[in-house]
């Protein structure tokens, strides 16, 4: 299916509750950013952005349940069930 340029809160949440899995927990290390999509809409990593992060960080913590302090992403069904057998889970 492929999703119009722009979509409204209630079709996003049709579209969430639709294909939405759950939560995982990551490192942020494993992240790999360099994909074609990425590399033109997004600015090149920058170390001072990284240490400024960990900075703050540092002072304010890791607010992890916070709605800005996700990544939303798709993964592919293959991708989910390695990663789950990994684990010693399932589907």
């Amino acid at each position: 299916m492929a999703l119009p340029m722009i979509i409204d809160n209630s079709e996003l949440a049709i579209l969430k509750a639709r294909n939405y899995l759950g939560i995982a927990k990551i490192k942020l290390g494993v992240l790999n950013f360099n994909y074609p999509l990425m590399r033109k809409k997004h600015r090149l990593l920058s170390k001072k952005n990284i240490h400024c992060l960990k900075n703050i960080f540092k002072r304010v913590g890791c607010k992890r349940l916070e709605k800005e302090n996700f990544i939303n992403t798709v993964i592919d069904n293959i991708t989910l069930i390695l990663s789950l057998a990994f684990l010693g889970l399932n589907k």
